[in-house]
């Protein structure tokens, strides 16, 4: 069900927010609209550290912690670190950062407990100006049997 709506949910709710702007403002953001997906979305925030995209989690939704076999909120993570859940997403984060636009992400990965998830994931950047400085990520996901 979640996996084909939750990124048109999403990027129309983002659109809404950004109106003419290069990016929607994050203070902006109101998880209550999507209350029904809230759980499969975490939030991040981005800084730059060395030249590199780093992010740290600030929100995690119980689905997320689900799919990824452990909850990261607190964690940094940037494009260069490889072997973590999700780490096909993550690497996506810099393309919505850099291209200021909505990215759709999908395929699978292998979560900290050893199973196969199949995901579609929606990367949505927030910013002031033309620098992102926030993600919004949902994702949509089901083991793979």
């Amino acid at each position: 069900m979640y996996l084909r709506r939750l990124p048109e949910r999403m990027v129309a709710y983002w659109e809404q927010l950004k109106k003419d702007a290069p990016l929607p403002k994050y203070e902006n953001f109101r998880s209550d609209v999507i209350s029904d997906l809230w759980d499969h979305c975490t939030a991040l925030s981005l800084f730059r550290q060395g030249g590199i995209n780093n992010y740290t989690y600030e929100y995690v939704g119980r689905e997320i912690i689900n799919a990824y076999g452990k909850n990261p909120a607190g964690s940094t993570v940037n494009s260069h670190l490889k072997g973590e859940p999700g780490d096909k997403i993550i690497a996506r984060l810099d393309d919505a950062a850099q291209n200021l636009q909505p990215v759709i992400e999908n395929g699978v990965f292998i979560n900290k407990n050893g199973k196969s998830i199949k995901y579609r994931a929606c990367i949505l950047p927030f910013g002031t100006d033309n620098h992102a400085n926030h993600m919004v990520v949902g994702i949509a996901w089901q083991p793979v049997t």
